[in-house]
């Protein structure tokens, strides 16, 4: 048994039909425009079926799912291009900002000899630190004689840390 569908048409003087498909066995019915029919629908009372075409169901899924995938790759494009300030952010709420209080013993070691030995002294005069260790450190020479270690160690007994405060620790091997 076949389906009545209803359609929509426009006819020449602005009226818009609405006409039921009937099996091909029975006529369908001619209307006039201007006549009194109760099938006939003036257009100034249904503006949103004179503009819109019949809609086609893989038409909008297909338009959803293109839609999703740009938002996808629109979130996924700000995200990379915006990573470096949205890490930062990240990593200043991860990094807890506790005051420095006093410790048993500041470590320096090896490698860093620009500013290691210097923050090690420092923190041994505003007394955080009562003792400073000194990494031992097989090989690594700075210049033709010192190591690392021996550099370490001068560079805090010309800082002011006396040398009974400081103690060379083996690095395990």
């Amino acid at each position: 048994m076949r389906r009545e569908l209803d359609y929509v048409r426009m006819e020449k003087g602005g009226l818009v039909r609405r006409l039921r498909l009937r099996p091909p066995l029975m006529p369908i019915a001619t209307l006039r425009p201007g006549s009194d029919d109760p099938r006939l629908i003036r257009p100034e009372t249904t503006p949103h079926l004179q503009l819109q075409p019949p809609r086609d169901s893989r038409l909008l899924s297909f338009a959803c799912t293109l839609a999703a995938v740009l938002l996808f790759v629109g979130f996924g494009t700000c995200v990379w291009l915006g990573r470096e300030t949205l890490f930062r952010g990240l990593t200043d709420l991860w990094i807890i900002s506790d005051p420095i209080t006093h410790g048993d013993a500041a470590v320096v070691l090896g490698g860093g000899l620009e500013y290691r030995p210097f923050v090690a002294a420092g923190l041994y005069k505003k007394v955080l630190a009562s003792r400073v260790l000194i990494s031992r450190v097989c090989g690594g020479r700075v210049g033709p004689s010192l190591g690392h270690t021996e550099f370490n160690r001068k560079a805090l007994l010309s800082l002011g840390v006396p040398d009974a405060v400081i103690e060379s620790v083996w690095n395990g091997k």
